[in-house]
């Protein structure tokens, strides 16, 4: 909802300025808040036009190609389309995008990220030093991450390599983890069939499953509930390197 919360920001603390084209602000707003982007394509819809005053739109599209959202990450697309929104523009403007809502919030959202892409990502020292803080702490105080590379798969299976020097050492390990992505109920992702070697030899499949059921609880979606907000998966696929993702997202109002 980040992303949400961005655009209607720079759209409406542009209301009220006379000969404003509000696309353009919003494509203005947007670019200032990524690294890069080759194309960002913004389309409003609102009948009376006037209603936006009072914070109603009836439609907002964005489309981008090859933007940089954060550094070193490309996507080669990203698409968002909302619903009506509804909000009280002074709460929003405060920096309070749920508390601002009259009414719930959805829109779809879709991504195609490529391996290449993800690739110069993970070779980067912000990316690889961000990998290293989320280990857990038994690995991450005996190893470094040197290099972190992955493959895009046939049928929904994605394999990442990983160079590892351990600390007391300084031996070096090579580690290659892989699965097969399925989607539960538009909710979840699972890894089924994890495979593993490690200076090329097989991991125990029971050491893999193990990974695999304490990873997948951290993969349903349903956990965000909590927080107001439902997101379901439509669309996962691999192919020709590409990672196509799209998304159904939902933010309530805060209740009062």
């Amino acid at each position: 909802m980040e992303i949400l919360t961005i655009v209607l920001a720079g759209l409406f603390a542009a209301l009220g300025a006379a000969g404003v084209a509000l696309e353009g602000v919003v494509t203005n707003f947007i670019s200032s808040h990524i690294h890069s982007g080759e194309k960002i394509t913004v389309r409003i819809d609102n009948t009376p036009s006037y209603a936006i005053f009072s914070g109603h739109l009836d439609h907002l599209r964005i489309a981008t190609r090859r933007i940089e959202p954060i550094e070193n990450i490309y996507l080669d697309a990203l698409e968002l389309e909302s619903d009506p929104i509804d909000i009280d523009i002074a709460t929003l403007k405060s920096g309070h995008l749920r508390e601002s809502l009259r009414h719930p919030l959805q829109s779809a959202l879709r991504l195609e990220l490529k391996e290449s892409d993800l690739n110069n990502a993970l070779e980067s020292d912000k990316i690889r030093s961000m990998v290293q803080q989320v280990l857990p702490p038994e690995i991450g105080k005996q190893f470094a991450i040197l290099h972190i590379h992955s493959n895009f798969l046939l049928d929904n299976t994605i394999s990442i390599g990983v160079e590892l020097r351990q600390l007391e050492d300084g031996k070096i390990l090579d580690l290659t983890l892989g699965s097969k992505l399925k989607l539960i109920g538009g909710h979840t992702l699972e890894l089924l069939e994890p495979s593993g070697y490690l200076n090329g030899r097989k991991l125990s499949s029971k050491l893999l499953k193990s990974f695999a059921d304490g990873l997948n609880p951290q993969l349903d979606l349903r956990r965000l509930e909590k927080n107001g907000i439902t997101a379901r998966i439509l669309q996962l696929k691999l192919e020709d390197g590409i990672l196509r993702l799209a998304f159904f997202v939902r933010l309530d109002p805060l209740s009062k």
